[in-house]
């Protein structure tokens, strides 16, 4: 089929990351769920410990 594949049934999507995509799927009528996941903070090892101390 020339890289193209036929879809069955009805869409539905899982949204990782920026809301924008989602509401785009949203507004036609694309079931979707969002979920809101940021990649984790890597902090230096002296920052860990000062934001360890004040927390």
């Amino acid at each position: 089929m020339s890289g193209m594949y036929a879809l069955r049934g009805e869409l539905k999507v899982i949204n990782v990351g920026s809301s924008h995509f989602h509401d785009q799927l949203r507004r036609q009528g694309v079931r979707s769920i969002q979920v809101n996941w940021r990649p984790p903070v890597e902090l230096e090892d002296d920052l860990q410990d000062i934001l360890k101390e004040v927390l």
